[in-house]
Formats: C-alpha cells, structure tokens, sequence
C-alpha cells in the first residue's frame, strides 16, 4: 500500500512538471510534496540554480507565421461587391457594389411620340352671320383635332453616388391648321359703328341681288426646351425619387385670318381707281400670335416599380415672362382692274388710325406640366411606357381675342365714307389674355445604360 501511494505521488509530479522548473503539486489534503531534483542538482532545494540549462525553443518554431495582433470586430462597413474596396471612394470606376447608392444607369435618353388635343381658340363676337334670326355661321373657333408631335429626353448623373446630374429635354408638334367655310344666302359680318355707337354690318353675301362665300383658317402649334440640374433623393427596388430645377421655354404661336369674297353690288373706288359693280372684291383680316415663355422650372420625378413594370408622376412647375407678339394686317383687292389697299374690316387703319401693325407686349406667366406613365422593362437597359400629359399657361395673347368689334368705317375700303377724317380711332388691339391649355397621350420609349 505505501508504494503504490508512493508511486502515484511521482507520476503527479511529472505530470505537473512542464518546464523543468519545481513545481509543487497538491495531494487531496493539500500536503505539499516536493518534485524530485535531478540528479546531477546541486543546489539545495527552493533555490534556482545558476547552471540551470535554459528551455530550448521549438524545432519548428522558424516555420510557424507570426500571429497578427488582434483589433477590435468593425461592423456595418461598406464593401463593394466587385471588387471588395471598404473605401466610400471605390476606386474602381467599373464596380457595380453598394458604393452607388442612387441610380446604377449613369445614363438615360428617350423618345416620345405625342398625340396631343390643344384647346380651341374663340373669338369674342360673331365673325359671321345669317339675316334675321342672326344665326352665327362662323364664330372663329379652330377645332384642331389631334396634333401630332415629337419630344426626346436625356441625362446623365455627373458623380460616383449617381446622386447628382444633368438633364435636357423637349417636344414640338405639328403646324396645324382648321378651316371653315360658307357661301351664298345672306351673309352679314357684324360689328358696332365707331361714329354713330350703333351695331352695323358688312354685307358679304345677298343672293340673289349680288353673290359672296367666307372663310376662316385657324393654325397652332406648340414647343418646348428645358435644361435642368437634378438630384436623386431616393433608389431602391420598388422607389426613385428625384428632384431638378432649372431653365423652361415654351412657345406658342397661333393665327386666324377672315376671307370674304364678295361681287359688288355697286361701284366703289379702290387705291384711285374705280371698280365697277359686279367685279369681285375680297377682303382678309388676319392676326397672328406668338407666346415665348421664359422662366425657371423645379419639378420632380416619382417612380414606383414592382418586378418588371413600372408607374411614373412626373409634376413641372415654371415661373417666369411671357414674351407676347402680336400681329394684324389686312388687305382688300380686286382682280377688275388689279389693285390692293391696306385694310379689310376688323384688321384695318393704317398708321395708328387702328389697329394694322405689330404689338408686343411682356407679362409675368405660370405654366405648369404634369405627366404620368406606366410601362414595363423589356431588358436591363430597355423599358417601353404609356403615358398622359396635361400643359396649361396663363395670361396667354391668342387670335381671336384681339379682334375689336368696334370699327370706324373711314378705314373700311369697301365703306362709302372710307377716307374721311371724323370720328374716333378704331379697331384697337384689344390686349385680351387667357389661359391655354394642351393634353394627350404620350408613346415613350427609353434606354439606359
């Protein structure tokens, strides 16, 4: 029994020796047991002796990489996932990783086909109308039907983030035009007489004592350039929010122009020379707007997207002037002899004895341009949409608000009194404004890449 003990303690104590140093180990009534001294010891026990041979290292110690001090664990860090750069400044222009928080197409550019319907232009009186009841036969009004037009739009984002960009874009529609035409019966053109303050009327038909027809031809068309800087608040898979601001010009021109072509029921003298009753005479009054908008545009683009397809709002609002030309000549001729005057009826009086000449005028305008658009992506890069878009602008010159009612008959050529030097100035340009307004349907088609 004593040796097994004994025997025990030794192995307890070679076990516990892992140095070569002495090392007391433990019994389980925490006796302490002294470790054998070698043998060649020659010290006494307790004290470190000075020959002591030291630990000698690893014999694979040299093959063993050194071991990297440790730092503190770095979370939320971004990488890219091309190339893995952790810098906010990715150095590699081609990585495609999380680095770019707006947009991944830097840029984009689309075309557009419009079909658009402007509102009609009106005159504010009667041009033309019938003997008792007065039915009105012509009233200036230009149903244009669908324009047609054309619109691109393209950008690019300038930085990195594809947060920051630029933008261009515009559209122009047809030159369209709208005629309307009478003949025979009784056609009278009414207007209130200057010198007497009564209502009067130029005859251009009475059949059967002498024959005439009329005809109005109203023309619009419309366009648009913008450049703008824009700002991208928002991406994701389902969201793009961007904002813009920037220069808007509009341009609106329009016309309207009266024919009357009549067969005199009594000789009259035109420009000196005398035309016999029967010749043909015709008359044109014409008047001719234009509408030049320029201002500063803020507007924004919302996209809201679900797998392959899209839904778009795109709101414009400008501020700015309205640069506004306005137009009028007239002319009255005869082919029996050949000669023209200056003047008709309601576009008449040379010199500022009415209202023939050119008119410009500035006023401050708002326009403002809302669009939607719903469509899907036919490739990473290609998408094709369907689309509404509403246009309206204030304080706008069209045609047949400028025509005055009021006529002095001294400037009418085809008057008994035309030349005479009584009576008030008149027709005046009235400087009448309104709103406008266009809309239809857009066809677009993108690419981005």
């Amino acid at each position: 029994m004593r040796t097994s003990i004994r025997s025990w303690l030794a192995s307890v104590g070679v076990m516990a020796s892992v140095s070569g140093a002495p090392v007391l180990a433990q019994t389980p009534n925490t006796v302490p047991i002294p470790h054998p001294m070698p043998v060649n010891a020659q010290q006494p026990l307790g004290e470190k002796g000075k020959n002591d041979p030291a630990p000698s290292p690893s014999p694979n110690a040299d093959l063993l990489p050194p071991v990297p001090p440790l730092d503190a664990p770095q979370f939320g860090v971004p990488g890219c996932n091309t190339c893995g750069d952790v810098n906010p400044n990715c150095a590699d222009p081609g990585c495609a990783g999380d680095l770019i928080p707006g947009p991944k197409n830097q840029v984009w550019m689309s075309y557009s086909q419009l079909l658009l319907w402007f509102q009609p232009p009106r005159a504010t009186f009667p041009l033309a109308v019938s003997g008792p009841p007065n039915q009105v036969l012509l009233d200036g009004t230009g149903e244009f039907g669908m324009h047609f037009g054309y619109k691109i739009d393209g950008g690019m984002w300038t930085n990195h983030e594809h947060t920051r960009g630029i933008g261009a874009d515009g559209f122009i529609t047809e030159h369209r035009s709208r005629f309307q035409t009478i003949s025979g019966g009784i056609i009278n053109r009414p207007f209130f007489d200057a010198t007497t303050g009564l209502q009067s009327s130029l005859s251009a038909s009475n059949d059967p004592s002498f024959t005439g027809s009329m005809a109005t031809t109203n023309t619009a068309r419309l366009a648009s350039a913008g450049v703008n800087i824009r700002r991208n608040l928002a991406y994701n898979d389902n969201w793009q929010i961007d904002l813009y601001y920037g220069f808007r010009y509009y341009d609106l021109d329009e016309s309207l122009v009266i024919f009357q072509q009549t067969n005199l029921p009594a000789a009259i003298t035109l420009g000196g020379q005398v035309v016999s009753a029967g010749s043909p005479v015709s008359l044109r009054d014409r008047v001719y707007t234009r509408n030049q908008f320029w201002g500063g545009d803020i507007g924004g683009r919302f996209e809201w997207k679900r797998g392959v397809t899209y839904l778009a709002l795109t709101p414009k609002l400008a501020f700015g002037s309205t640069h506004q030309i306005t137009q009028i000549s007239g002319e009255t001729r005869s082919t029996t002899p050949n000669v023209s005057v200056p003047g008709a009826l309601l576009a008449a009086g040379a010199n500022g004895d009415g209202n023939l000449g050119r008119f410009i005028t500035n006023r401050f305008g708002i326009a403002t341009e809302i669009g939607t658009q719903v469509g899907f992506n036919i490739t990473e890069n290609a998408r094709i949409g369907l689309g509404y878009q509403f246009l309206y602008m204030n304080n706008v010159a069209r045609p047949g608000k400028q025509f005055d009612m009021t006529v002095n008959t001294r400037v009418i050529p085809v008057s008994p009194s035309f030349g005479s030097i009584t009576g008030v100035s008149a027709p005046n340009v009235t400087f009448d404004r309104e709103g406008f307004f266009a809309h239809g349907v857009t066809i677009t088609m993108e690419a981005r890449y």
